[in-house]
């Protein structure tokens, strides 16, 4: 049964912060329990935490002032929203229907006849999902007589209805659902009502024509929503996909499923997953019709995979109720047996009558044809039962049916006033409205004038824009210029260093020449920070960690430094369970300093105390040292470029410089002053709530997709590219991408010991061979010509045949605006030049541990779903094509690993390639196990003997089925079924 829409809307996110304010601020009742109310619905879906948070928060305040208001606020919600209540529900029907009740008995005790209506309303609805007509009947009749005895016209509509729906869907009486539906409708006319309610009302008329074949009323009324619609995208997407149906059971397949893909595209793109899976259902009905049976189980699957993904038991059952037909109707009786039986027990967990008597007609169905009688005799008997008790609610419903008829004189004489009511409201109005003309005349003058001002200043800084990107440019290359020097200095003298038979001098002199390439980092470091925050390029990017921990692990890391110095040393801070926000480079880099430059001047034997705390929304830090105070006007400029207390002291005196201009970057405050003459403190502040930051400044896990370059205009690299390949083809395949030939042949000798080794000389050259070769990992630079890191990565990860490759990226540019975008194009890790090389090396072979972990994963599953190891948004729907293949085509004996390239559409050596890396296994091997996983299901799972059963997963000799069952599971399947036939 259809859902009505809610009567109560969410606000925008640009009145949350007025919303929260008056939860600080109000005093008024009305005012504070709304503001709960609207900020609980607001975080619903972006933030369900927060939702419950809200929810807690309303009803402490409703338990202690007494408010009636916010009770039926708190219940009402927490009827609707019972999913955020985990583990305080055993039966979900139960569970709503006390919080409706207890919603009913708060809005009775507010005296407000309207919120009456709509708890009696929300009852009635739920009565009808469960199955109990009668009472939503009950609750509806309840609550037009009081919008009647109210001259509430809106609820009167609105429960009429109800009324239609509960009449049409639970007792198909079309002929009584109509007559109040149109009731509903002409009171809405009567009104010049033109909202969403009314578009529901016209679909609900729409649907009830449908059911009775009048194809063009029923197609009259859809359009009549669709235009009442046409303000919002997302309820026209609702009755389009009514109209494919509509279109469909015309027998327009094409143009019904033309209509769903544009609905399920929508749903897509806009993040409704629930509704994108529902339409997925409906299309794979229509293709079915359409007899395009490998479309209708993709896209019936696809509906499935995303309802389990948001844990939507309601929609989970559905689809397994919708398969389960399917399977039926292409008779495959074992499939559909196995997807009613769990559609079946999802019905009885949701007290879904309606669902629950559908799972069992086809359960008697399924076994009746694969010969279970005594089964299906019992699935039929159960079947009766159902229809039985239904049949009773009906029945009781009927003797109430007096109380639907409607007074005609009544109807007009309540239209009459409420038409004269509303002409009086409207003659009022008028005045109203010329003085707001004349206001808004002279509002738009001031602005122009504002405006020209603008312009003028636009100009100019404009300019100033242009001239501190070309510096920063500057800075970004020859820190890049820099770095790839410095990398191979540091790699060479890392390995030098690992070597046992060093003498102590040259030892010595190594360790010296690693510190100064590291100073010389450090400084290349600095400027290039201190360019990007003049420019104001260093962005943010602000995540949720443990901030307190964070700053403990840096400050304990000065720990040895303050004892070679002998200094006392203590770190004070005060663990919480309170959520950070904070960008994690740029708290370090403040950090840092700042601990720093307390050692720097602390007087050997002196002191430094670090303390850190969490005061309400900001992060409090303290640092402070003994030594010489400082001045008045040291104290004024310590924080500029380049100044420093001490000319003879080490350094470059743009630290603090730095510090202050992140904090301020970071909306926070930074001071330092004397303590007792004894003390030089610097104390910083931060804020740690996620309201402080704006939403470009929040890590998000966004999708970077470019277009895959045609392979049919492939240039052939092999005279362009390097190929050093090792004689062992047990060794894992390497491709190496770098524009410098000393890296290529640096990374080269490091790996290849233990992998065979590919190299390209620049990004389209590492795209080329990693297309034809299929490597299993890939190591590449950042900054190249013709393609840079960023695309290769970027086509790589979106192409099925390669998106499965883990991809390391190697870049001379520091910050965490570069990590951030090599991890959004799908990167799965990224090291910074210079790089340590025992850490690279342990990190290629993680990256190939975890590959083997996924083949062990899926080569343990009969259907496909990636859910305990992430992996790409490609490779979920490369698995996906995958077992639409196995679903569709897996039983046919003729089915070839020809078959299968041209399903997928990939080459032999391509999709061995793809299969081996996420399965570890070869295609064949693939396929002969996807159907001895199907047997073994249906071994467990059914009655049908053992060569029906080869003959129906695919195997055409009933003998090689079991040799080859035997090698798997080291058992036969006769052996298996007296094992695990209880099971």
């Amino acid at each position: 049964m259809y859902l009505f829409s809610s009567l109560f809307y969410a606000q925008d996110a640009s009145q949350i912060d007025s919303l929260k304010n008056n939860l600080r601020h109000g005093v008024h009742d009305t005012i504070v329990a709304n503001s709960y109310f609207e900020l609980a619905l607001y975080f619903k879906k972006k933030d369900p935490d927060s939702c419950v948070y809200y929810l807690t928060e309303l009803n402490a305040y409703a338990t202690k002032n007494h408010s009636s208001l916010g009770h039926y606020y708190y219940y009402g919600l927490r009827a609707g929203y019972y999913q955020l209540f985990k583990g305080e529900k055993e039966d979900t029907y139960k569970f709503i229907i006390e919080n409706l009740e207890k919603n009913l008995k708060y809005a009775k005790k507010t005296n407000n006849p309207s919120y009456i209506c709509k708890s009696y309303d929300r009852l009635a609805q739920e009565y009808s999902r469960g199955g109990n007509a009668s009472k939503g009947l009950e609750s509806a009749k309840k609550s037009l007589a009081i919008a009647k005895d109210n001259k509430l016209w809106k609820e009167q509509a609105y429960v009429n209805s109800i009324l239609g729906e509960i009449y049409h869907q639970d007792m198909k009486k079309e002929e009584q659902a109509l007559q109040y539906l149109l009731q509903s409708d002409s009171i809405y006319q009567a009104n010049n009502y033109k909202g969403i309610d009314r578009g529901f009302t016209s679909v609900s008329i729409g649907d009830i024509y449908k059911s009775l074949e009048k194809y063009d009323e029923s197609m009259s009324y859809y359009n009549k929503a669709k235009e009442l619609f046409k303000e919002s995208e997302y309820q026209t997407m609702y009755v389009l996909g009514r109209i494919a149906s509509l279109e469909n059971k015309m027998k327009n397949h094409q143009k019904a499923i033309d209509l769903m893909l544009n609905c399920i595209a929508f749903y897509k793109k806009n993040n409704y997953p629930l509704k994108e899976a529902g339409f997925c259902q409906g299309i794979s009905e229509m293709y079915f019709d359409a007899n395009q049976k490998y479309n209708a189980f993709k896209y019936a699957n696809l509906s499935l995979k995303i309802r389990k993904e948001n844990k939507s038991n309601y929609g989970i059952m559905l689809s397994y109720i919708s398969l389960a037909k399917l399977r039926l109707k292409n008779n495959e009786p074992a499939k559909s047996y196995l997807l009613a039986k769990n559609g079946f027990q999802k019905a009885n967990e949701l007290a879904s009558i309606t669902e629950q008597k559908e799972a069992l007609e086809i359960l008697q169905r399924s076994a009746a044809k694969l010969k279970k009688y005594k089964e299906a005799y019992n699935y039929l008997v159960d079947y009766n039962v159902f229809k039985d008790s239904i049949s009773k609610n009906e029945s009781l419903a009927k003797t109430k049916e007096l109380e639907a008829k409607y007074s005609n004189q009544k109807k007009e004489r309540e239209i009459a006033l409420l038409k004269s009511e509303k002409k009086i409201t409207e003659l009022k109005n008028k005045s109203s409205r010329k003085l707001l003309l004349a206001g808004l005349g002279i509002l738009s003058l001031v602005a122009l004038s504002f405006f020209f001002l603008y312009k003028n200043r636009k100009k100019a800084s404009k300019k100033l824009r242009e001239l501190d990107k070309a510096k920063s440019s500057f800075f970004t290359n020859i820190s890049h210029e820099f770095r790839t020097p410095l990398t191979l200095i540091s790699g060479t003298i890392q390995k030098e260093l690992t070597h046992k038979d060093l003498t102590e001098s040259k030892r010595a002199s190594f360790e010296m020449i690693q510190r100064n390439s590291k100073s010389l980092l450090s400084l290349v470091n600095q400027l290039l920070d201190i360019s990007k925050v003049e420019s104001a390029t260093l962005k943010l990017s602000v995540s949720q960690s443990d901030l307190l921990t964070f700053t403990g692990v840096l400050s304990d890391s000065f720990t040895d430094l303050a004892k070679q110095k002998n200094i006392n040393y203590q770190v004070y801070y005060k663990p919480t369970a309170i959520k950070t926000w904070y960008d994690k480079q740029v708290i370090e880099k403040i950090l840092v300093n700042l601990l720093a430059n307390a050692f720097k001047y602390t007087p050997i034997k002196g002191k430094v105390i670090s303390s850190a705390e969490i005061v309400g929304k900001s992060f409090h830090f303290e640092i402070k040292n003994t030594g010489k105070p400082l001045t008045t006007n040291e104290i004024k400029r310590i924080f500029n470029r380049f100044y420093q207390i001490d000319d003879k002291a080490s350094g470059t005196g743009i630290g603090l410089s730095l510090v202050k201009e992140l904090v301020k970057l970071h909306k926070g405050t930074v001071q330092v002053k004397n303590l007792d003459d004894k003390w030089i403190v610097f104390t910083l502040q931060i804020p740690i709530n996620l309201e402080a930051y704006k939403h470009k400044e929040v890590q998000e896990n966004t999708e970077y997709i470019e277009s895959i370059p045609s392979l049919n205009n492939k240039k052939n690299t092999s005279e362009q590219t390097e190929q050093l390949i090792e004689n062992s083809t047990d060794k894992p395949l390497l491709l190496i991408v770098d524009d410098h030939a000393d890296i290529r042949k640096f990374l080269g000798d490091l790996f290849k010991e233990s992998y065979q080794i590919l190299k390209a000389r620049n990004g389209q050259e590492g795209i080329d061979i990693a297309l034809e070769q299929i490597p299993d990992l890939i190591i590449s630079d950042i900054m190249m010509p013709v393609k840079n890191g960023i695309e290769l990565c970027n086509t790589l990860k979106v192409d099925e045949r390669t998106s499965h490759i883990p991809i390391i990226i190697l870049t001379a540019k520091k910050g965490e605006e570069h990590t951030i975008k090599g991890i959004q194009t799908g990167a799965d890790d990224y090291m910074t030049k210079p790089f340590n090389n025992e850490l690279l090396q342990l990190k290629v072979k993680k990256l190939l541990e975890n590959v083997k972990k996924l083949q062990k994963r899926y080569s343990q599953e009969l259907i496909l779903k990636p859910t305990d190891i992430a992996i790409s948004s490609v490779d979920e729907l490369f698995l996906e094509k995958l077992q639409t293949v196995i679903d569709t085509s897996l039983v046919e004996s003729s089915f070839s690993t020809n078959d299968f390239c041209h399903a997928v559409n990939m080459s032999r050596m391509q999709l061995h390639r793809k299969i081996k890396a996420l399965f570890g296994i070869t295609t064949t091997q693939f396929i002969r196990n996807q159907r001895l996983k199907l047997a073994k299901d249906l071994l467990q799972n059914s009655d049908v003997n053992i060569s029906q059963i080869a003959y129906e997963v695919g195997f055409n000799d009933p003998t090689y089925f079991s040799k080859c069952f035997k090698e798997v599971y080291d058992c036969t399947p006769t052996e298996y079924v007296k094992k695990h036939k209880d099971v």
